[in-house]
């Protein structure tokens, strides 16, 4: 089994650094997928405040 990092998952759309993130944001924002999995895309990680 491998791991696919957030840096690699980016190469391999082909996007700018910029366009990737655009394209998260446009997902997130349509309801596509959710904010724990666009962290996990541009490898932030997800803080809750209690």
């Amino acid at each position: 089994m491998s791991l696919v990092t957030p840096s690699e998952i980016m190469q391999a759309s082909g996007l700018s650094e910029k366009d990737f993130l655009l394209e998260i944001i446009l997902l997130f924002q349509k309801k596509k997928i959710s904010i724990g999995k666009a962290s996990k895309l541009v490898g932030l990680p997800l803080e809750v405040s209690v």
